[in-house]
């Protein structure tokens, strides 16, 4: 296995999260909160440069993801492989929905607000809202959280299997499996309007940090080894 490469591809990804969570506060800062439909519609109708950067740089952070579970398979798979296959199998669901949501803000609903103008009555409003990612319950809200909490799933089940090595193959198992608790109680607090699980996404990202943070150093160990 090419440690090197996926220990660059790790860090990459470190750097993209940290930027995604620098980029999505500054919007908050500059544009205020999304609340209500007025929001989302003057958010997109907008679209600064400062919208168009933060959605492509998670359209690619999103592929770097995929590719650093795929190096946690490889590291893996030798000592759980049907476990590991099965944390495989739902990373690319989760790549594809993100994805789409990501790349949408920024080549679909630009072309959405040609169609709709303005969103000058509540109808259009409601469909330019529900492809609106920041607006919370929108639908690309809500497939955003379901990505994450499939990703979750794979978080935990890498966990398990780094949970019974040592040093940084724990520490980094902590960190995912925490992170997929969360985004499974963030996607359960959205569709059933429980407020404060709702945050469980924003807190599995960080967690999620911290994860690729311990993974970069398990796999800087294996390259040095």
């Amino acid at each position: 296995m090419n440690y090197r490469l996926f220990k660059s591809i790790t860090v990459l990804d470190l750097a993209l999260v940290i930027l995604w969570f620098v980029l999505m506060i500054a919007g908050v800062l500059i544009n205020g909160p999304i609340v209500t439909q007025d929001d989302a519609i003057q958010l997109i109708s907008d679209r600064s440069l400062l919208f168009t950067l933060t959605y492509a740089n998670a359209v690619v952070f999103t592929i770097l993801t995929t590719f650093v579970f795929v190096g946690l398979y490889r590291y893996c798979r030798d000592s759980n492989e049907e476990l590991s296959l099965i944390g495989l199998i739902l990373v690319p669901v989760y790549s594809i929905l993100n994805i789409a949501v990501y790349f949408s803000q920024i080549a679909l609903v630009p072309a959405l607000m040609q169609i709709f103008s303005t969103g000058e009555n509540e109808i259009q409003k409601l469909i330019l809202t529900q492809f609106v990612q920041a607006c919370p319950g929108s639908s690309m809200a809500v497939l955003n959280n379901l990505a994450y909490a499939i990703l979750g799933i794979s978080s935990i089940v890498f966990g398990a299997v780094l949970i019974t090595k040592d040093k940084y193959a724990r520490r980094t198992a902590l960190f995912l499996i925490g992170n997929g608790a969360a985004c499974i109680l963030g996607i359960t607090g959205m569709l059933f309007n429980i407020t404060f699980l709702a945050y469980g996404s924003a807190l599995g990202g960080v967690l999620f940090i911290g994860a690729l943070i311990f993974l970069g150093m398990l796999f800087t160990g294996e390259d040095e080894s």
